[in-house]
């Protein structure tokens, strides 16, 4: 049975946590031989993901690319959603790290913005280099089934964000914190599509005209604490 999503209007509705994010559409492999070829196929599936159709997306294909058995893949793999479940707690993971990087440890209330506009920069960078992100992306939004593990992450996400603002002193009359996060990730939601679909040139427009968005929106709401 799929899990009722909450309504993606109300940021109040997603768990604000930091703890350990996992999807349970996969098997984690028990050995170190099975760890191997478990990575094998998550880096086959990497590097190939974005060049198939919709579908084309199967273990059959993702076997054959990684030069092994389908019934290796069901080891571990139930059927494809298990493969973007991997990719979705591996972005989850790299998204925090950039966190704690741009966001966390600098915490300056005189240098917010200097350090968003670097956070959605890096963002930006990780999905260009890594396309498989967009396609990623993608499935969640065509699949109920992993959906609702992407929008739990981007609840973690908010609640990673509201402790940014509370520690640059952010207050707001007219946005409450949780909101304001709820902004920001919504809006690096959409920059991870608009770059999916634009070329290199029009990638950079995007970069620079989302983040001039987040910019000025939030400027509007700031108010030194």
């Amino acid at each position: 049975m799929t899990t009722a999503l909450p309504s993606r209007a109300s940021p109040a509705a997603f768990p604000m946590s930091s703890q350990a994010f996992h999807v349970p559409l996969y098997h984690r492999p028990a050995q170190s031989r099975s760890q191997a070829r478990f990575d094998l196929i998550m880096s086959v599936a990497r590097t190939h993901i974005s060049g198939f159709t919709l579908s084309e997306l199967s273990l059959t294909t993702i076997a054959e690319r990684a030069g092994v058995s389908v019934q290796s893949l069901y080891r571990y793999f139930p059927d494809i959603r298990g493969i973007f479940g991997k990719l979705l707690e591996d972005f989850y993971v790299d998204m925090n790290l950039s966190i704690q990087r741009y966001l966390v440890t600098s915490h300056s209330p005189d240098h917010w913005q200097r350090d968003l506009t670097q956070f959605v920069r890096d963002l930006a960078d990780y999905a260009i280099e890594r396309p498989y992100v967009m396609k990623m992306q993608l499935i969640c939004r065509l699949d109920p089934e992993v959906e609702v593990y992407w929008w739990q992450m981007v609840g973690a996400i908010q609640g990673q964000l509201v402790l940014w603002l509370r520690r640059i002193g952010y207050s707001s009359k007219d946005l409450p914190e949780a909101d304001a996060a709820w902004f920001i990730v919504m809006h690096l939601d959409a920059l991870l599509l608009d770059l999916g679909r634009s070329t290199n040139l029009d990638q950079e427009d995007s970069i620079a005209r989302y983040t001039q968005s987040l910019i000025g929106y939030l400027s509007l709401h700031f108010e030194a604490a």
